[in-house]
């Protein structure tokens, strides 16, 4: 598969196993899903997450679509850059389900200050921070599907040291599925209206990380969300391009 609009043309595998990008394209069940995700993601680059590279393009831009990729649905296509590939097309090692042996349940029994627990022992405090943000946004975007395997290490360089994984797959599921809840626990809940302070309060102590450092990590995020928000949006969609520090404000 070719996408035509990128100069020479940018070649996407089919089964995407050499392919430096990842194509989403838009669905009939629910529209307006891939405009969705790149404003999320929009949105965490604006607020400084690690995002992947990203692009909205046309149907039409793609040569060689497969026939199961053409339906009547309407809208873009979301245009991912792969961060498990190096600059030469070398492959760089991806640990899902936060690449931690702990976390082997994919949903019976696990909540989110697992992760957060297990990403400050094997990375750091400050990556388990970081997840915290990002959890943050998880509740602000109304996303029911952080689930494990939206949470990842990568192991960059020679690979002896892991980081927590740019931020991916922020689709808001809520604007579809009203009643939709959090994919796992967060702090004993996983209703979106229950997420107030006290839980956020049970999550940190769960978590083994301090409250006052864990309330100033969902209150800033909250903060910047909303100040850069519409601004972001506004420009990231009149570009149709976004990546980390793309959008700084």
């Amino acid at each position: 598969m070719k996408n035509t609009g990128k100069g020479d043309g940018l070649t996407l595998p089919l089964n995407d196993e050499q392919g430096r990008y990842i194509a989403k394209f838009p669905s009939t069940a629910f529209p307006g899903v891939s405009e969705s995700e790149f404003a999320n993601l929009a949105l965490a680059a604006a607020i400084g997450m690690e995002v992947p590279e990203c692009e909205l393009v046309e149907k039409s831009d793609f040569e060689g679509v497969p026939e199961e990729f053409n339906t009547l649905s309407e809208g873009k296509v979301l245009l991912v850059k792969r961060f498990d590939r190096g600059a030469n097309g070398e492959r760089i090692h991806i640990g899902f389900r936060a690449g931690l042996r702990c976390l082997s349940r994919k949903y019976e029994g696990a909540a989110y200050h697992d992760i957060a627990l297990a990403l400050a022992v094997a990375v750091s405090p400050t990556a388990a921070l970081d997840f915290v943000r990002r959890l943050a946004l998880t509740v602000i975007t109304g996303h029911g599907d952080m689930h494990l395997k939206n949470w990842s290490l990568i192991y960059p360089g020679n690979g002896d040291k892991p980081a927590l994984a740019p931020t991916y797959d922020l689709l808001s599921t809520v604007p579809y599925i009203p009643a939709n809840a959090m994919a796992l626990s967060l702090g004993g809940e996983r209703s979106f209206k229950a997420q107030s302070a006290p839980r956020w309060k049970a999550f940190a102590n769960r978590a083994r990380l301090p409250e006052p450092a864990v309330l100033k990590a969902v209150v800033e995020t909250v903060k910047l969300s909303t100040s850069t928000g519409g601004i972001c949006l506004s420009a990231t969609l009149s570009q149709r391009k976004c990546s980390s520090g793309s959008m700084n404000m």
